[in-house]
Parts: C-alpha cells; sequence; structure tokens
C-alpha cells in the first residue's frame, strides 16, 4: 500500500519567528539548505499526492522560522505516511531535489481525509527540522528516516 499524504484546506505558512515545540528530526543540515546570508537557497516542503511539491519554508525565508501545514490521510485505515522531503521551486517533485523520505507513525486507523496532522519544519542553527502532531489529539507523531538524499534505502 502506498503511503502518500493528502492536502487539507487548512494551512498556516510563511516566515514566523521560530517556536520552542521540540524537534522531532533534522531534515537536512544547515549548510546543506540555508545561504551563507542565513536564507533558503531554494523552498523546503513535501510531496503531496500527484507528485505535487507543497513548499512549507519559503526560499529566501530567513533563519529562526517556523511554517505548520495540517495535513491528511489519502486511503482509508492508514496508520503511516511516507512524507516525501524536497528542496527546490518547482510545482511538481520530479523537478526538485530529494532530501530523503520520513516515516511518521502512530495515527489511528480512520477514515481517509479524517485525521488531522500537522507538519511543522522548523528551521534553525542546526539545520531543518521536521515534527509531526495528531491534532485531534495533539499528541506527537514517531518519525523516523526511511530513506536519505538520492533515494536510497537505509538498512
Amino acid at each position: 500500500m502506498k503511503r502518500w499524504i493528502g492536502l487539507l484546506a487548512f494551512c498556516l505558512t510563511g516566515c514566523m519567528q521560530a517556536a520552542g515545540d521540540g524537534a522531532s528530526i533534522v531534515v537536512a543540515p544547515a549548510g546543506d539548505t540555508i545561504t551563507p546570508d542565513g536564507t533558503f537557497a531554494a523552498s523546503i516542503g513535501i510531496e503531496t499526492v500527484g507528485g505535487v511539491f507543497t513548499p512549507l519554508l519559503a526560499r529566501g525565508c530567513a533563519v529562526p522560522c517556523v511554517s505548520a501545514q495540517q495535513f491528511s490521510t489519502a486511503e482509508d485505515g492508514q496508520r503511516e505516511i511516507d512524507l516525501h522531503v524536497f528542496s527546490g521551486d518547482a510545482a511538481l517533485t520530479a523537478a526538485t531535489q530529494p532530501l530523503g523520505t520520513f516515516r511518521i507513525t502512530g495515527m489511528a486507523a480512520m477514515p481517509r481525509g479524517t485525521p488531522r496532522i500537522r507538519v511543522t519544519f522548523e528551521a534553525a542553527a542546526q539545520g531543518v527540522i521536521l515534527s509531526a502532531v495528531d491534532s485531534d489529539g495533539n499528541a506527537r507523531l514517531s518519525i523516523a528516516r526511511v530513506t536519505r538524499r538520492g533515494d536510497t534505502a537505509l538498512p
């Protein structure tokens, strides 16, 4: 079964002052994504259904910044989601640079579109940090790296 994340209507995007919500996993080190002047060289975002690139941190955004967006499942009964993270500025992920795949687990199995998962990217001195929260229960969800840049599977 494919694990995609489907986009819901709610979103909170843009550069805001970083909030200390507790980091889950570093997506990319600062040297790979942040220019010497402390801004993003390209947008950072995720792939949604249909290969669409959904940016969460915009190119030119100054560090520190944080961006969150609410998503849901694309299939009935999903208990995990593979979140494909990319860097770039194209409309489709095929024309962007993969940063890795991260598996989000801990969601209750529900009909598609029902779970509300808030995905947050925070840009800090150490790089881009990814976290996810079940918005219905406000519980942090578990995140593990599945692949690295270049889409090679981890052992």
